[in-house]
Order: C-alpha cells, then structure tokens, then sequence
C-alpha cells in the first residue's frame, strides 16, 4: 500500500492499526532493508574477482514519466543508465539523467 501511494490514513482504516503502529513497521522494514544491503556491500569487498569474471554489462532505458503538474498532462522521457557484473547480476551502479538544478518553470518556458 505504501508503494502505492496510499496514505498512512487509508492504511490504518484498511489495516486496523494505529497510525503509530503503521510507522514502527515502516521503520522496522527500513531497518532490515539497510542491515541486508549493509551485509551484502560488505561481502562485495571480498569478492575475488578472478574467480567470478571482471565482466560487467551495462544497458540504458528510457523511462516516461507523468509530467509533475496536472494541469499539463503530459509525459517527460527520463534516461536510466545501469551497470551489473554480468555473472552475479550484482548492480554496480544506477543513474538517472535528471538534472537537479532544473526548475519546472524554466522547463516549461
């Protein structure tokens, strides 16, 4: 429901839990997702790389997002741009071509 979108009142009328429950299980999500990438960037530093290939792939995607502003409706093209090791599938790095200085208005101009 929280990928979702929906909001933390329509979760506790939906689950029956106070708001205060729903946000200590968002926490206690939060913290396994860190502790599992935590271990697992750990044992990326012992990886012997002779062993299981220095090939990487790297591949690019073009995303279309929902224009920010709904009185405008339209679709923005967002490039992703991803590097996994080609044997384990382990991302290496992910980006998104998106310019944080850009202002919607002078987008829109």
């Amino acid at each position: 429901m929280i990928i979702n979108g929906t909001p933390i009142s329509k979760i506790c009328d939906f689950t029956g839990l106070s708001a205060r429950d729903v946000y200590t299980k968002i926490d206690f999500i939060h913290d396994r997702v860190i502790d599992i990438t935590a271990r697992r960037e750990r044992l990326f530093e012992q990886v012997d790389w002779i062993t299981v290939g220095r090939r990487f792939a790297t591949g690019s995607q073009t995303l279309q997002l929902n224009w920010p502003n709904k009185k405008t409706r339209a679709q923005i093209a967002f490039h992703h741009l991803c590097t996994a090791h080609a044997n384990t599938g382990y991302i290496m790095a992910a980006h998104v071509g998106q310019d944080p200085v850009m202002e919607l208005p002078d987008i829109e101009a």
